[in-house]
């Protein structure tokens, strides 16, 4: 789940049984289109939390 971390507003969301970095990429992919409307480079300063699980560290996901 991404959550706006000031409005506590869920700005993309998916469900999975597995913890492939797919699902978790595809969920950040929901988030930037519904904030920003693109998935292109955003010049605006993002600051991203997460525990430090393998999935958030994985190239499919920090490259998204």
């Amino acid at each position: 789940m991404i959550i706006d971390c000031c409005t506590r507003e869920i700005l993309g969301w998916r469900l999975s049984d597995n913890g492939y970095s797919k699902t978790a990429e595809a969920a950040l992919e929901e988030a930037l289109m519904h904030r920003f409307g693109t998935l292109g480079l955003i010049y605006l300063p993002l600051t991203r939390k997460s525990d430090n699980g393998l999935v958030f560290s994985s190239r499919h996901y920090t490259a998204t």
